[in-house]
């Protein structure tokens, strides 16, 4: 008896599924971080991107005396920085061990952050 393997054609599949603030639910069963990530971002929410835990139990910071295993920024400014989900979505590719997080309380906006650049 031979087995075949289904390919799975990702794009399409993230495409068809349906939308909502139920989808959260999901997002915790979801093994796919970027799908994860692309349906915060749709839902009006900011992830971003944080250090992971490697196979040795150390962060991918690569500070062996780091605290904080696996739930840091990789990025400074991340307080601030614009959502780009295409470089999310990269850098996920690029190491799977990263995590995601979400920034949380009042979003800036482009308006505000040219105002505090202007102080």
């Amino acid at each position: 008896m031979s087995s075949v393997a289904q390919l799975i054609d990702l794009e399409e599949r993230r495409a068809m599924r349906e939308f909502g603030w139920h989808t959260l639910g999901m997002l915790n069963s979801s093994a796919c971080k970027r799908d994860a990530c692309a349906m915060y971002a749709r839902l009006g929410l900011h992830p971003i991107l944080l250090h992971g835990v490697t196979e040795i139990g150390g962060c991918t910071c690569s500070n062996p005396k780091c605290e904080n295993i696996g739930k840091h920024p990789v990025n400074g400014g991340w307080q601030s920085a614009p959502l780009d989900t295409a470089a999310l979505d990269h850098a996920l590719r690029q190491d799977w061990r990263r995590n995601i997080g979400l920034r949380m309380g009042l979003q800036p906006s482009d308006r505000s952050l040219r105002l505090l650049r202007c102080i």
